[in-house]
């Protein structure tokens, strides 16, 4: 019901409102993986900072934040697009980086994801 509401615009998210003027079409991600998980096909639509409780290992993160994720803009890829071989171009397992600031976290997620949290505050205050 509380969810609800937000998304009805009758009551505040959590966190407050974030600044006016920004570019929001700019901070959605909208887009299929490159080798889809499902028979199906299925489009993500997911905001950039990355802060998600479903967002749980190096795979999940890597997904969204490299090429594995085909812009729904480049959909479908062309037959000699690299990004086709997703397991040899190896975008799931490449070191943690973050979106923002590019920061390297090698395999530490957990490192990771404190440091999302830090980011997305800063990012609220600009």
């Amino acid at each position: 019901a509380a969810r609800q509401a937000v998304l009805d615009g009758q009551a505040e998210g959590e966190g407050g409102r974030l600044p006016r003027g920004r570019d929001w079409a700019a901070e959605v991600l909208c887009g299929v993986h490159a080798v889809p998980s499902m028979s199906h096909v299925h489009v993500h639509v997911l905001s950039r900072d990355m802060r998600s409780a479903k967002v749980r290992h190096r795979k999940h993160y890597n997904s969204f934040t490299t090429p594995f994720l085909v812009d729904i803009d480049d959909f479908p890829l062309a037959e000699d697009d690299p990004r086709r071989d997703a397991k040899r171009m190896g975008y799931l397992q490449r070191d943690l980086r973050c979106w923002r600031c590019g920061r390297d976290f090698g395999n530490r997620f957990a490192q990771l994801k404190e440091h999302l949290e830090e980011e997305f505050d800063a990012w609220k205050r600009e």
